[in-house]
């Protein structure tokens, strides 16, 4: 039961990306139509600036799933109500002085930049004001996960979505603003925060409200665990977005663009691996609070390796067809600049996120992420420094090169390193069990190589296409035989043949 759960909601972790994806696909081109270059973008840097608000969450949520998913397999209900509780507090302390903030600072802080338009405290306000709430009533979407309901929250976060969607679509067509689009998104919030408390509400009859569940001992563990996720967090950001600022700063603008298009590609494709962390965690956390080491290490090993083993088709299309697929989908001038940027990332997303992520994930769920958050600090902080001295001198190439390779020495090799050495397994050998999807992906991308040379260059959609499916042709039944566990494949088969027609099965 419990791997039919795990499997379940990483599926509808993966129906919840692409939603989102195709929402963002779809309306994206009509809201920048409806709004404008101007205020497209002053959404754009009213939505980034309200992310970097959740640097005052202190990793609370990440501590409320870990500790909610402990105490459930525990079966200590008082405990679940102590961290919800306690988390609640803290989000009730913590918003008001947010909104503060943002009527008393910001209007100094910005008087004298471009965002002197009418509208941006305005809009600041209403975002923050959602921030606020998520951070108020992300308890229970938190307590959700850590009960490894993944089946719950994707289906209010795409009811949410669709209603956030569909109503900015309406708005813009009737020719309503930005203001009005934000006022959209914060009701769109509101309706996933109740829809989430009456969720956890059914699947916890007995959550309590109450000051006797607030307690100083709940608050300090948790912030013993969140200020780690707090530093990993701040670091994440600087990974994710140092980039841009650096190459903005150094180069012509239309570098950002170069580098951007193909992070973003990079980005999209590696966000299926990461949902599967999302699910990994609290999996991890229920199996430490068991004492299964056993399941543990073999959690280790397979979410790693599956994930890389379904992303590899994604990568061997990148390296071989990227700098086609970018051609036709943009053109052939921007691809030439950007293309070499987007197969240098795909090999560092490959090694990196695709093949160690789930280790990351499995560290936070074990409460054994202090060294993790301090090395992607350290790779922050060297991050930025390699981009100043690099970038002016090699452009956006050399750019790549130095966030590849240190995602792989950091997020790859290291990372590795330190799941090996909790779990007391051969560092050798978890490496060997993680990459073993490699030994199907080589010969693949050899042949798709040469068949992009010699037969099949990708001049069009339908090449793209064909392309594509050849990959996927190629590579699932090696990585069938050589990347899933024989239990796994004996499943499988068996599933199989529960589906073959009956005279097929009557002959056997």
């Amino acid at each position: 039961m419990s791997a039919r759960r795990f499997v379940g909601n990483v599926i509808w972790n993966w129906f919840a990306v692409a939603f989102n994806i195709g929402m963002g696909i779809i309306l994206t081109p009509f809201v920048l139509k409806k709004l404008g270059e101007d205020n497209f973008g002053l959404w754009a840097f009213a939505v980034s600036l309200a992310e970097y608000y959740w640097i005052m969450d202190f990793g609370f949520r990440s501590a409320t799933i870990k500790y909610s998913a402990h105490y459930s397999a525990t079966g200590e209900h008082d405990k679940v109500n102590e961290i919800l509780n306690t988390a609640l507090f803290y989000s009730a302390c913590i918003g008001p002085l947010i909104l503060a903030a943002n009527f008393l600072v910001l209007p100094h802080v910005f008087s004298s930049t471009q965002t002197k338009n009418p509208l941006f405290l305005k809009l600041i306000t209403v975002v923050v004001g959602a921030w606020v709430l998520g951070s108020l009533f992300n308890v229970f979407t938190g307590c959700l996960e850590g009960f490894q309901r993944f089946d719950l929250t994707n289906r209010i976060a795409l009811a949410g979505s669709a209603v956030r969607s569909g109503g900015t679509a309406i708005l813009l067509w009737l020719g309503y603003g930005v203001y009005e689009m934000a006022l959209v998104t914060l009701a769109s919030q509101v309706m996933i925060h109740l829809l989430s408390l009456l969720a956890f509400w059914r699947v916890f009859p007995d959550l309590r409200f109450s000051r006797v569940f607030v307690k100083f001992s709940a608050m300090k563990t948790m912030l013993r665990y969140g200020s780690h996720s707090v530093v990993a967090s701040i670091a994440q950001r600087v990974v994710n977005q140092g980039a841009p600022l650096v190459i903005g700063y150094f180069l012509p603008l239309r570098f950002v663009g170069y580098y951007a298009s193909s992070s973003r590609v990079v980005d999209y494709t590696v966000d299926g691996i990461t949902r599967i962390g999302q699910v990994a965690s609290p999996n991890a956390a229920e199996m430490i609070a068991h004492n299964n080491r056993g399941r543990l290490v073999n959690l280790s090993v397979i979410a790693n390796r599956y994930g890389l083993a379904i992303y590899l088709p994604l990568s061997i299309f990148l390296l071989v067809y990227g700098p086609a697929l970018l051609s036709v989908y943009l053109n052939p001038s921007f691809a030439a600049s950007s293309a070499p940027v987007l197969i240098i990332l795909a090999i560092g997303g490959t090694i990196a996120t695709a093949g160690q992520y789930n280790s990351s994930s499995i560290l936070f769920g074990m409460g054994r992420h202090q060294i993790y958050s301090r090395a992607l600090l350290v790779e922050a902080v060297v991050l930025i420094g390699s981009l100043a001295l690099v970038t002016p001198r090699f452009g956006i190439i050399g750019a790549a090169c130095v966030i590849a390779g240190l995602m792989i020495l950091n997020r790859g090799l290291f990372t590795a390193f330190l799941i090996s050495r909790e779990l007391q397994v051969g560092y050798g050998w978890f490496l060997a069990s993680v990459y073993q999807p490699l030994v199907a992906a080589i010969p693949v991308g050899i042949f798709m190589y040469a068949l992009r040379v010699k037969v099949l260059p990708g001049k069009n959609w339908f090449q793209l296409i064909l392309a594509g499916l050849i990959v996927v042709v190629c590579y699932a039944p090696l990585a069938f035989f050589f990347s899933v566990q024989p239990p796994h494949r004996q499943a499988l088969l068996a599933k199989l043949q529960q589906f073959a027609p009956a005279r097929f099965t009557q002959h056997a």
